[in-house]
């Protein structure tokens, strides 16, 4: 069962993951507002673990401009300070793009491969 936060961030409590959806037109100002909102909702669903997983859904997302989409990293991070205790695992749905970037981040085209992956985590 997945509990809505709003109509793009939501927590999954049976496998204890968020998903955050950034279809649509993305600008500096929407990209802060979808990440605090994220934070908000990892908080309210903070488990002992100390594991967050994160699945980010950037499949149809129409950037404002370049310098937007290579802030995006840089206005997560600023959103994600008070986590720094915890493990984080990012899938990256998008468009074009399968394969792992990091031992903590993947990239993929297919949205249940993106879950079972962090499932698996």
């Amino acid at each position: 069962m997945s509990i809505p936060t709003n109509a793009k961030v939501k927590y999954v409590q049976e496998d204890h993951y968020f998903i955050a959806n950034f279809s649509g037109r993305m600008d500096k100002r929407k990209l802060a507002y979808r990440a605090k909102t994220l934070r908000n909702c990892v908080k309210c669903n903070l488990k002992d673990s100390k594991v967050i997983k994160v699945l980010l859904d950037f499949r149809e997302v129409q950037w404002d401009s370049e310098e937007t989409h290579y802030m995006a990293r840089k206005i997560f991070g600023e959103h994600s300070k008070e986590f720094l205790d915890y493990t984080f695992f990012s899938a990256l749905l998008n468009d074009h793009l399968d394969g792992q970037s990091s031992e903590n981040e993947s990239l993929f085209t297919n949205e249940q491969d993106a879950t079972d992956w962090l499932r698996s985590r």
